[in-house]
């Protein structure tokens, strides 16, 4: 799924995901663009959420490791590993009480 300069990758396995993450890689270069891996990472869901996953390397190795995350944010919705597609409401709760509850007014 593809949102402006933001990309989403879903697969089936850790094996696909490679091969999805180096062609991706491969057209984005053809765009002269890059995939920043430090913003990057992978989540795992399902049935094996919790085994270990295998790690994925960016084309060639130049950009390194990807790393595992428990918890990743796309498009502002924050996606946490777990046996079934679950989001975490969390972060935007605090970030909306924060603003509402500071010393600060805006009327």
């Amino acid at each position: 799924m593809v949102y402006a300069d933001d990309i989403i990758l879903v697969t089936s396995s850790a094996i696909v995901l490679q091969n999805a993450l180096e062609i991706s890689q491969r057209e984005l270069e053809n765009l002269d663009m890059s995939i920043n891996a430090k913003k990057t990472c992978c989540l795992r869901t399902g049935r094996r959420a919790n085994a270990r996953c295998a790690r994925i390397v960016t084309l060639n190795g130049t950009l390194g490791l990807l790393q595992w995350s428990d918890e990743l944010r796309y498009l502002g919705v924050h996606v946490v590993r777990s046996s079934r597609f679950k989001i975490s409401l969390d972060k935007p709760r605090r970030s909306f009480y924060r603003a509402a509850n500071s010393k600060q007014r805006f009327w």
